[in-house]
Parts: C-alpha cells; sequence; structure tokens
C-alpha cells in the first residue's frame, strides 16, 4: 500500500466509529484543571483560567501531571487562596502545596493527589505497567485529548468544557520534547462532529496526555508525552514535553 493509500485509509477509519471509539478512549484519561477568578451574582457568567491535568499511578504514590505554564498561571494568580477545581471534582487542589515537581527546562508540572481524590475528577488512572516509557521516534502515531477553555458552557450555575482530541505523527525528536505539525488537508470529522473552523483556539488544551498508538491484532497506547504548546492556527505546531523526564517519585528530572 502506497503512503497516499495509507493516508486515506487512515481518514477513513478516523471518521468512522472507530475513530469515535479511540477519541473516546484517550479522552477518558484527561479532565480540564481551572479556578474561577471572577462570577456574575446569577452564576450565568464566569471567568475562569484553565489547563488540562491527568494521573498517574507509579505504584507508590499517584500524582497529577499538567503543563508547568498552568501550574505557574496559579500561583501568580492574586486572590486565589483555596485551590484550583479539576473536573467535576469537588475538592480544591491548591497546587502551591501540592507541587512536587517544576521542570526547571521543560514545560511540566506533578502534584500530590490521593487516589480517591483522583477518582472524583472521574479522568480514569493512567497505570503504566513499566516505566519510564521508550522514547518517541519520528513516525509514529500519537493521540491526544484536552479542554480548550473557550468550549466551556455554563449550564444551571455549572461549568462544563468542551474536549478536544486529535491523531498525528511525530515529525521532530529533541532530548525535552517532540511535536508535530496539524495541517487541515489532512483533518477528517469525527462521526457526527463537524471539523473545527479555522482560526480554533487551542488554549486550554496545555497539560494534554499524549499516548502513542500501539498497532497490531488489539490496538492499545501508553503515555508519551505532555502538550505544552499548542497556538491558535489550524496550521500550526504542537510541542509536547517527554513523558519519559518524570520519575517515578513524580520528580521532573529537567
Amino acid at each position: 500500500m502506497d503512503e497516499q493509500a495509507s493516508i486515506e485509509e487512515a481518514k477513513r477509519l478516523a471518521s468512522g466509529a472507530f475513530g469515535l471509539e479511540l477519541a473516546n478512549a484517550v479522552s477518558s484519561y484527561a479532565a480540564p484543571i481551572f479556578w474561577v477568578r471572577s462570577q456574575a451574582s446569577d452564576g450565568t457568567e464566569v471567568n475562569t483560567s484553565n489547563g488540562t491535568a491527568f494521573f498517574v499511578d507509579f505504584g507508590r504514590i499517584i500524582c497529577g501531571v499538567t503543563a508547568g505554564h498552568v501550574y505557574d498561571a496559579f500561583r501568580e494568580e492574586p486572590g486565589i487562596s483555596s485551590g484550583c477545581r479539576i473536573g467535576p471534582s469537588t475538592v480544591l487542589f491548591n497546587l502551591r502545596d501540592r507541587k512536587i515537581s517544576r521542570g526547571r527546562n521543560i514545560d511540566i508540572c506533578t502534584f500530590d493527589v490521593s487516589r480517591l481524590e483522583a477518582e472524583s475528577t472521574k479522568a480514569r488512572i493512567i497505570s503504566p505497567s513499566a516505566w519510564p516509557p521508550s522514547a518517541p521516534e519520528i513516525g509514529q502515531a500519537i493521540l491526544f485529548a484536552g479542554f480548550p477553555g473557550h468550549e466551556k458552557r455554563v449550564n444551571r450555575l455549572n461549568l462544563e468544557f468542551g474536549r478536544f482530541s486529535g491523531a498525528e505523527m511525530i515529525e521532530s525528536v529533541r532530548d525535552l520534547d517532540f511535536s508535530c505539525q496539524v495541517d487541515r488537508k489532512h483533518m477528517v470529522p469525527l462521526a457526527g462532529r463537524p471539523l473545527p473552523e479555522p482560526g480554533y483556539d487551542f488554549g486550554g488544551a496545555s497539560g494534554a496526555p499524549v499516548f502513542r498508538v500501539h498497532r497490531g491484532d488489539i490496538v492499545h497506547w501508553e503515555l508519551l508525552g505532555i502538550v505544552y504548546q499548542c497556538g491558535q492556527t489550524l496550521v500550526e505546531l504542537i510541542k509536547m514535553a517527554r513523558a519519559d523526564l518524570i520519575c517515578e517519585d513524580g520528580v521532573v528530572a529537567a
């Protein structure tokens, strides 16, 4: 099968029930992490800041993971002393107190959570069979899912965050990160969902988990990275920090 035929076959699979099922599975590991900056008295207008977070069970500890700049924004937010929320959980996560490690040279932050707290967010906990994962390689297929902030909705005084998921191929690998190019000409809509408009704002997807896809008789995936840079156009570079820089004690080793 030539390259163009392979691309067309991938598009056909992605646009059908298989693509939707895969997107739903990957999205189930992610949750929006957010804090309220201001709110109307009737709750109909809410000004928030948000990113994306996920959880990894290393055996001895479970830690939350998000982008380092999401932690930085929370830490520097004036007047936010109680904490942020993750998904539908009512727990207030004060990242200032819970921080395990903030990368010095790479945009990753890990923070302390209990199993019950992680489960309260409704995000599935990633339980790797071995750690660290193998290094990313150019040409590998990856999946990611996050929560762009502009997709949030206020529904009966509750916040609901819409998600964005995608699949791409790794185009560049460096010591601390890897990247892929998002190109509209290769995009296909998931079943029952339209393509995002040109200029779609990815802001809020930082901290999203990135998975390597293993194809065979059974399709499965492993954690490979964390989204830390994604802009506001659909022909752009998405940069992802390498997950193998996180040690099993939650310390970011770079």
